[in-house]
């Protein structure tokens, strides 16, 4: 019979405590957040057996002493201590704050969870807000520049790459993006730094190496790191201070696990531990680290870093290596990059929307490594379908020839991804 304690109840920390109300040797869970958990949780919290488990909603750990197996809380104005048998840490991580005058300036937002997304929401209805500046052209700061952008506020991305979304695909798909956001009225202030937010008490500006931008708002979306410094002292941090785990999700302390983004994971298209901060990838180690507890039986199948958005009307994702990361990493890559219709000519959009496809193989071995799409018809799950090649260790001659049904109303006789295998074996010298 065990005790168990969850510290975070975001996505990973939600799944960790969903997998141990379904395991019999669990007696008691102890699940510790410094937000208001069944705020952060919402609706499914109604999906879990709330009667076995002990909230710490508004707390915050501030101890671990993995030799007394024993932690310390402040809950409530008070100090406390939670034993435990076993200890999974979902801590996360917190968005980089830049290191530059006037930081400490009111209404500059950080987006990293749902709650920030919630505020910015509101934040979007305020009509004193009308000019934002959203710092970091990533997953994250797309999302924002879209929630207000559509509510008609004067948007502004700043990033230091020359065209948005720079380490998610490739400026085959980034061209399209940019242009549709510049249509939209946002500004692209890229190739940029920033430099200072200037304002007395509240941000006013925000000053580049270039330009300067009014803001009654800014959204930093410019990284992050881990929630981990007061961990050093328990168990092993790697240099950049991410928690060290193997493949089962066990820290360098038998007892006590790390799931999310705080963690690494293994890349099975870069073939190495990366940060890759994913929701996805959460639950799949909060999953983990519940099946290993007791055992190491059950070892992490590693993940592709699949991905998707919307922005405006346009949807894309990727899955897996890009030339960005490639070159990042040192690893050759082939690559084909179709630009076509969805269906046979003749048919006539909405129907038949154009969509733009980039696959990546490796030229030695000709296994698929990764692949990118972007529409205006919803398309994304191919992408799923790739992470499955990748993770299954699938070569282009297979995507070529592999089995995909054909309807007309929906897709075309050689399938786009059989398309793309297809060329891709012509680019190999591949019969």
């Amino acid at each position: 019979m065990m005790k168990v304690i969850v510290i975070g109840a975001s996505h990973g920390g939600l799944e960790a405590v969903t997998a141990l109300t379904e395991r019999t040797d669990v007696t008691e869970i102890v699940w510790i957040d410094q937000r208001d958990i069944p705020a952060l949780v919402g609706s499914e919290l109604k999906n879990i057996p709330v009667e076995r488990i002990k909230l710490f909603s508004h707390s915050k750990v501030t101890n671990v002493n993995p030799k007394k197996h024993m932690i310390e809380v402040q809950a409530g104005g008070k100090s406390l201590q939670e034993s435990y048998d076993k200890l999974i840490l979902g801590v996360g991580a917190m968005a980089a704050k830049l290191p530059v005058p006037g930081n400490q300036l009111a209404k500059i937002k950080t987006l990293r969870n749902r709650q920030d997304m919630n505020d910015l929401r509101q934040a979007a209805l305020d009509p004193e807000i009308n000019h934002v500046v959203v710092i970091g052209a990533g997953y994250i700061g797309i999302g924002a520049v879209e929630i207000f952008a559509a509510a008609g506020k004067k948007v502004t991305v700043i990033d230091v790459f020359d065209h948005p979304l720079a380490t998610y695909l490739d400026s085959e798909l980034t061209a399209v993006l940019a242009k549709e956001m510049t249509e939209h009225g946002v500004t692209l202030a890229l190739d940029q730094r920033v430099e200072k937010f200037v304002g007395e008490g509240t941000v006013k500006e925000v000053v580049t190496n270039q330009a300067t931008f009014s803001a009654e708002l800014v959204v930093l979306s410019a990284g992050a790191r881990p929630n981990t410094a007061w961990l050093k002292d328990a168990i092993t941090l790697l240099p950049n201070g991410m928690i060290k785990t193997d493949d089962y999700m066990q820290t360098s302390e038998p007892d006590i696990f790390a799931i999310g983004d705080a963690t690494t994971v293994y890349s099975n298209a870069a073939k190495q531990e990366l940060t890759i901060q994913l929701a996805t990838n959460a639950v799949r180690q909060g999953r983990f680290a519940v099946r290993n507890l007791t055992e190491k039986l059950h070892p992490f199948e590693g993940v592709q870093g699949s991905s998707g958005l919307k922005l405006f009307d346009y949807m894309f994702a990727s899955t897996g290596l890009n030339t960005p990361a490639s070159e990042r990493f040192g690893t050759e890559v082939g690559s084909v990059f179709l630009k076509q219709k969805i269906l046979d000519n003749h048919l006539s959009a909405p129907i038949n929307a154009e969509v733009l496809f980039k696959l990546f193989y490796d030229p030695k071995t000709l296994k698929i490594l990764g692949a990118q799409i972007l529409s205006k018809k919803d398309l994304t799950a191919y992408i799923n379908t790739i992470s499955l090649a990748i993770q299954a260790g699938f070569t282009i001659e297979q995507l070529a020839y592999t089995d995909f049904f054909f309807q007309p109303l929906f897709n075309t006789p050689w399938n786009l991804l059989n398309q793309a295998g297809q060329q891709a074996m012509k680019q190999a010298g591949i019969v």
